[in-house]
């Protein structure tokens, strides 16, 4: 007996050790330690943000890459400039941003980016969702091409039922906009269509202060000019109810927003 209940001591106390580390953290926070996932998703965001950095802050920005092989003649000076590290000021990149980046060739760059953005949108960041949606990175393939429509359209209606204007801002975009010739945001067709640009501007016409309206008033009599009364009409609809659905309570705009810094 006495052996049994030596044994039946040590297994207690085994157990009660093994408990100890759990139950001094949910003492001490008032939580359960975080899970493996949620870590996950954290460093998975940090690797987004560390590679936008390295895509929009460096001399190599996709977007100045790529605008360098639709340049014409005219603007070749300026070209060389972006090739040459300089952004719009002249600045080169900092030594802070260089630490951060894995190279300073933009082909890197860009596949670090498209693979960072990629990853963290696909785990509910909605600042990573938008950037994905605006598409600093070519695709290559029919089925990456297939994937970012499906995706993006997914995101751009999350996006507007939580009332998040930068979604809108993207819809937004002009007509005439470089971007429609750059990146990704490219391939979705309904990009600078009037329709989708007069719907846009009119939700954006909604929720911004007198200044800022006036000027997207402004920006609507281009597109306008390529709809009929009726589509006008139903555009000016479809916005009002967006916003009475999910804009209402969203923060008043004042000027252009700055969808992914």
């Amino acid at each position: 007996m006495l052996d049994c209940d030596r044994m039946t001591l040590a297994r207690a106390l085994v157990a009660h050790l093994l408990c100890v580390p759990v139950l001094t953290w949910a003492q001490t926070t008032g939580a359960a330690p975080p899970g493996p996932t949620a870590l996950e998703s954290q460093i998975k965001h940090e690797q987004f943000v560390n590679a936008r950095a390295c895509l929009g802050k460096t001399a190599t920005s996709i977007r100045e890459y790529q605008a360098r092989e639709i340049c014409d003649a005219a603007h070749m000076r300026d070209c060389v400039d972006l090739a040459d590290g300089k952004n719009a000021t002249g600045e080169g990149k900092t030594s802070e941003q260089q630490a951060i980046c894995p190279s300073s060739d933009p082909d890197v760059l860009e596949k670090q980016y498209h693979a960072a953005v990629e990853d963290a949108a696909s785990r509910g960041f909605a600042d990573a969702q938008i950037c994905y949606i605006q598409g600093e990175f070519r695709l290559t393939s029919p089925a990456e091409i297939d994937k970012y429509r499906r995706t993006s359209k997914k995101y751009i209606e999350e996006g507007l039922q939580r009332g998040d204007w930068r979604v809108v801002y993207l819809l937004a975009t002009p007509m005439d906009s470089a971007a429609h010739g750059l990146g990704a945001m490219s391939s979705l067709d309904f990009i600078g269509r009037p329709f989708t640009v007069y719907r846009a501007t009119q939700l954006l016409m909604l929720g911004a202060d007198d200044k800022y309206r006036k000027e997207l008033a402004a920006r609507t009599e281009f597109p306008s000019r390529f709809l009929s009364k009726a589509q006008a009409d139903k555009a000016r609809l479809s916005a009002r109810n967006l916003y009475r659905a999910h804009f209402i309570n969203s923060p008043v705009l004042h000027n252009d927003l700055d969808v992914c810094p």
